[in-house]
């Protein structure tokens, strides 16, 4: 029953379907309901040990999701053309660029700013 309740967190907040268990003992049935739903179940007999579990766990899942998302995100940068580096102007275009802000990083898509006749961006 209280694991069902949990698969209702699940769908709202992922990161917070778990159970803490304090000095209870979980049945073989509840175990395998919240394995085949992906919960995960802390117990202790002491509170602190409970609270030590899910704080490791929160920071875990956190590192979980940075990892999973640094792929997906896509981080500004800033370059300049270093005009005496320019090497190769036909396609593959190979030139000399300074980082001038930000983090330029494998698979970054890259566009170059046109101007307007005032010469504005």
């Amino acid at each position: 029953k209280d694991v069902m309740r949990v698969v209702g967190i699940k769908e709202k907040n992922p990161k917070y379907a778990v159970m803490l268990c304090f000095d209870v003992n979980i049945t073989k049935e509840a175990n395998q309901v919240a394995e085949k739903e992906d919960i995960k179940i802390f117990t202790a007999d002491i509170i602190y040990n409970l609270q030590d579990k899910f704080k490791a766990y929160l920071v875990k899942w956190a590192a979980d999701q940075a990892e999973r998302m640094k792929d997906i995100a896509v981080f500004p940068v800033h370059l300049k053309t270093m005009r005496e580096h320019v090497f190769r102007v036909k396609d593959p275009i190979v030139l000399g660029m300074t980082v001038v802000d930000g983090q330029l990083r494998p698979g970054c898509p890259l566009f170059v700013w046109k101007k307007d006749e005032k010469g504005k961006r």
